[in-house]
């Protein structure tokens, strides 16, 4: 992992710190916690990783969605700058529309937002396991980002998913981009959490995006 994190090919991020909340679901690790609480589990996380030497990128995902203006504070202050917080499969696609089903709500959905002076939220737009490929052209076509949402597994504590990284996912994936690269010629930018964040920040100025 460390190998494939300095190729740049490779982007690690940090998803939490145990994936564990006592209170409600367990999965939703950073609901009902205070600022000081959030903090302390951010920084933990960015430790293990530290101590394991792997290098991560200053992107946080939130375990279970729960997100919360606690955790988004706790976030700015650790110095993470990118928050994958949104994902919406479902809502039509269009210029205004914001996120509905999943983490934040009324963020953009085809295009990043800011959430604080310090965080950006990247969306998660295009399932790798539902969405059709005239989702994926329609964001593309708005000139939007293209946020693919899987797990690792297709299933989760009994659950089903099926947006797991599976083969067959993985190569509807490679198909629905070529012919992204085939309708958009010279149009795709393949960027990482950065890119998106710098071009974004030169864009539009925190707050106003």
């Amino acid at each position: 992992m460390r190998l494939l994190a300095q190729s740049g090919n490779f982007e690690l991020c940090v998803h939490g710190f145990d994936h564990f909340q006592e209170y409600s679901q367990h999965a939703t690790e950073f609901a009902f916690r205070d600022r000081v609480e959030c903090l302390d589990r951010v920084r933990k996380a960015k430790h293990v990783f530290a101590r394991a030497e792997l290098p991560h990128s200053d992107v946080f995902a939130p375990p279970g969605w729960a997100v919360t203006e606690e955790l988004i504070w706790a976030l700015g202050t650790a110095g993470f700058h990118c928050l994958a917080g949104s994902a919406d499969g479902k809502s039509p696609v269009a210029e205004a529309q914001t996120s509905q089903e999943a983490g934040l709500r009324g963020v953009r959905l085809c295009f990043p937002s800011w959430v604080s002076d310090a965080v950006l939220n990247m969306p998660r737009n295009w399932d790798l396991g539902r969405s059709s490929f005239e989702r994926m052209d329609s964001v593309a076509s708005l000139g939007g980002l293209i946020g693919v949402h899987s797990h690792i597994q297709d299933e989760y504590f009994g659950d089903y998913l099926g947006n797991g990284v599976t083969v067959e996912n993985v190569q509807r994936l490679s198909v629905s981009l070529r012919e992204l690269e085939r309708r958009h010629s010279g149009q795709i930018w393949y960027a990482n959490f950065h890119e998106v964040l710098n071009y974004w920040s030169t864009k539009f100025p925190r707050r106003t995006g």
